[in-house]
């Protein structure tokens, strides 16, 4: 399954993906407690942890905080990253091969694939739209969210 979306690129806000469905979070920008470390591409990141992080789970709060960068840098060691606890490029790219199961779905005026992060121990329900930008289900406000590095509203 494949779509062309926009150019995935921090600049345009969100997590976003182009080209191959799977290969949506090759070229993200970073976040960390310094950068972009109050939005929901940090939540998208906090559900990441969850997954792959064999039952330590961590509020998903969108918060980048001393927690999130101390949960951040065992896995980026155990994928064989340097462990800095900044999410960037490769820490993306490489949670980004967890990415599977497409499904179009048509739900009125919105069209989208709903895919599935696989990680380790767990898996979530996340979505990327026509525009390539991706989303994900915030389970404390029952809502879908975009992924975007410039707002925040999970809690």
């Amino acid at each position: 399954m494949s779509a062309t979306p926009a150019s995935a690129n921090v600049s345009d806000g969100y997590v976003s993906g182009a080209g191959n469905l799977f290969d949506g979070w090759d070229d993200e920008g970073t976040v960390s407690r310094y950068s972009h470390a109050s939005s929901h591409a940090v939540c998208l990141w906090q559900q990441v942890l969850n997954v792959e992080d064999y039952g330590h789970r961590c509020e998903i709060d969108g918060i980048f905080g001393p927690t999130t960068e101390t949960r951040t840098k065992p896995l980026q060691s155990r994928w064989g990253l340097t462990a800095d606890g900044i999410v960037g490029e490769d820490t993306w790219s490489k949670a980004g091969e967890s990415l599977g199961y497409g499904q179009l779905v048509n739900d009125g005026p919105h069209r989208h694939y709903r895919m599935r992060y696989t990680g380790a121990t767990d898996d979530f329900v996340l979505y990327r739209g026509e525009t390539g930008r991706h989303g994900f289900y915030e389970l404390a406000n029952e809502n879908w969210r975009v992924a975007s590095y410039n707002s925040r509203t999970c809690n």
